[in-house]
Formats: structure tokens, C-alpha cells, sequence
């Protein structure tokens, strides 16, 4: 497979994830014109596919899509909804781009975790579906504009720091207890409950920085529900930090930033080793290792399902691609897109 399709992420202004730009919705440029376009960002890795609409639901009212376009999910909704006070939720069996070819395919996976954000403009993700589920909103305001495949990227160009790396590894923790309880069959809302959530507030203020002190403290209760230890899920974290640092090292000897974010990818959403992430990331060749990627059975339904029907998604981009929309916030928040109204 040819990896020069994968287009890089423009990460606009800082890294930083604390601080969006607004944005998010923008209003038809007639005043004839009586609907706007709302996004958000979804992302455990950039989601590709949505095979079940994601909701926008706001006073009483729900408002569905499935246009999503590289991780950017856009509503079509009245001029008048107060986008920002929306509720938006986005279904468990979302396609991510795990193979880095820009396109719905058998090697994608799916996130297997509903996310859940609040208002326009910002970014579904683990951390913040957990700060909602308890009712956090203060650590919610802090990761709120979190977006774990902009952060790996940017720390694989050696711009992020120990903060956005402890981020990205409670995210991660947080999407493998997840994975963990669906495939035991186990609720996943009685897995969050056991979620210390002070934790994810505590990394977003750089007061924790440690992966196994942040992956013990976040799941100690919540592992054995889920059907897994904090051993395991510390040992996949650690081996995604390891994967993360070789991923900057090969970046230095001339990997490119995308090719190396699809290594980093293969071991945090799709199953890979770290060691043959590790070992292709300093062969300099990481195409062999998107053949490595198990194949998601779900996903390949989800595509014969899609074929039978006509309906296969025409989004297009990959693993950290641009989308349409601007990007004049920060790292992980998301900009206004055009809208021609109706």
C-alpha cells in the first residue's frame, strides 16, 4: 500500500489543548437562508465512516448525520438552534482510519465506545465522555478541545510536551477500558462509574504526568469490571509512549510525520505489537506494517452491509488529514464551516 496518500494535519496556531476557537457552526451568508451548518470533531483515532448517525440533540429536539469527513461530523440544522448548549453524541460502531489509506477499508476498525460532547466546536473523545458521564463539567471545559490524533501527531514532531503526552495516554486508557468491557460484554456506564475522573482533571492541569501512576489511579476500580487488569492496560499504555517516542526518533532520520502517526496508530487503536511498530518505524518502512492490522469482522459487515445497500461513504482523507473546515483554533479545536443553506 502506498502511504503518499496520507495527508498530513495542519495544526493551526499552538499545540495547546486547553484553549478552543470558538467556531464550530456557521450561519448561512443570506438572511433568506434558514439553516446552518454545525460541527464537531470525533476522535478516538479520525473517524472515517458512520455506519449508525451520530445526534445533535438540543430543547427536546434530535438532529442526525452521517456526513463525516476526515473526524469532522457536520449537522444541517435551523438557523435558530443554540448550537452551543447541544448535547452531540456519536455511536460505538464509528469507523476510524486505522490503516492510514484515507478510505473506508476492512483494516479500519471501529472505536467500540459511544463519545459524548457538549456545544459546537468541540471534540468527542474519551476524556470527555467520561467527565459527562460523571458530571464533571470543570474537567470536561479542560479537555474539551482535546483531539488524541492531533496530539500524537504533534508530539511525533517534537512539539508537544509531558503534559500533552499524559493526555494522550489517559485518553488511550479510557478507549482501551472501553474496548475491553464490550468485548466481555459489560456495560460500559457501569465501567465509567468506577472511572476516577479526578485523575483525567489532575493530568489536564500537568499536576500527573507518570503512565503507570495515571493508568493505576484512573482504572483501579473500573479494570475489573471491565474484564481486564491495570497491568494490562498500564503495559498498552506504556508500549504506546514507547511507540510515540521511536515514531519522533525515525521522524528525525526522515520518516514523514503521517507515516509515522500510522505506526503510532496500528498500536494504540488497532491491535499492532509495539515491537513491529517499533521495528518498522526504524527500518524506515512502515508500509509492511499496516499488513500486520487485524482485520475488524464488524467492519467488514459494516462494508458488505454498505455495498448491498449503495450506500458506502464518500468521505474522503485519512489519519490526521485536513478537512473543510478552517483550522484557526489551537490544537484539537476546530473551526467554522461553509454553508450554503436551504
Amino acid at each position: 500500500m502506498k502511504l503518499s496518500s496520507v495527508a498530513s494535519i495542519v495544526l493551526a496556531g499552538s499545540i495547546a489543548v486547553f484553549t478552543g476557537c470558538g467556531g464550530g457552526s456557521s450561519s448561512s451568508s443570506s438572511t433568506a437562508e434558514k439553516t446552518k451548518n454545525v460541527t464537531i470533531e470525533a476522535s478516538d483515532a479520525g473517524v472515517v465512516n458512520l455506519p449508525t448517525p451520530a445526534k445533535m440533540v438540543i430543547g427536546g429536539k434530535e438532529y442526525t448525520t452521517k456526513n463525516v469527513n476526515n473526524g469532522v461530523i457536520t449537522f444541517k440544522v435551523p438557523s435558530s438552534v443554540d448550537d452551543k448548549k447541544a448535547e452531540f453524541l456519536v455511536p460505538g460502531d464509528a469507523i476510524v482510519d486505522t490503516d492510514g489509506d484515507g478510505k473506508l477499508s476492512k483494516k479500519d476498525h471501529t472505536i467500540r465506545m459511544a463519545l459524548k460532547t457538549i456545544g459546537s466546536g468541540t471534540v468527542a473523545n474519551p476524556l470527555t465522555t467520561l467527565a459527562l458521564a460523571k458530571g464533571d463539567m470543570a474537567t470536561f471545559e479542560l479537555v474539551k478541545n482535546f483531539n488524541p490524533v492531533k496530539a500524537k501527531l504533534a508530539l511525533i514532531k517534537g512539539e508537544g510536551d509531558e503534559k500533552l503526552k499524559a493526555l494522550v495516554s489517559a485518553s488511550d486508557v479510557i478507549a482501551d477500558l472501553m474496548k475491553s468491557a464490550k468485548t466481555k460484554g459489560v456495560d460500559t456506564a457501569e465501567v465509567l462509574k468506577k472511572v476516577d475522573v479526578k485523575v483525567v482533571k489532575e493530568v489536564a492541569e500537568g499536576k500527573v504526568t507518570d503512565t503507570k501512576t495515571l493508568t493505576e489511579s484512573l482504572t483501579k476500580e473500573a479494570a475489573v469490571v471491565a474484564g481486564t487488569t491495570t497491568e494490562e492496560l498500564t503495559k498498552k499504555a506504556e508500549d504506546s509512549v514507547q511507540t510515540i517516542e521511536k515514531a519522533k526518533e525515525a521522524v528525525k532520520k526522515g520518516v514523514s510525520a503521517t507515516e509515522a502517526l500510522i505506526a503510532v496508530i496500528a498500536v494504540s487503536d488497532a491491535g499492532v505489537d509495539a515491537t513491529s511498530a517499533i521495528t518498522a518505524l526504524e527500518s524506515g518502512d512502515v508500509s509492511s506494517l499496516v499488513e500486520s492490522i487485524t482485520e475488524d469482522s464488524k467492519v467488514a459487515d459494516i462494508i458488505k452491509d454498505q455495498a448491498t445497500s449503495g450506500s458506502v461513504a464518500t468521505s474522503t482523507g485519512s489519519i490526521g488529514s485536513t478537512s473543510s473546515t478552517s483550522s484557526t483554533g489551537s490544537t484539537g479545536s476546530t473551526g467554522s464551516t461553509s454553508s450554503t443553506g436551504s
